[in-house]
């Protein structure tokens, strides 16, 4: 769930259907949930996509 403070688009609610809220992981990876099968597939499409993208 993408944090209320922050500043990120979220057409679809943040439900990681739309890639809107893509965003890069600085720091914290290991603190975060899995990705879920939906979010998988929107992340394989994202042709910027990297190993710490959510």
């Amino acid at each position: 769930m993408i944090n209320k403070d922050l500043d990120v688009l979220r057409e679809c609610g943040g439900r990681g259907m739309c890639a809107t809220c893509h965003v890069y992981v600085q720091s914290g990876m290991e603190s975060l949930s899995t990705v879920n099968r939906r979010q998988q597939r929107t992340l394989e499409v994202i042709t910027s996509c990297k190993t710490n993208s959510r």
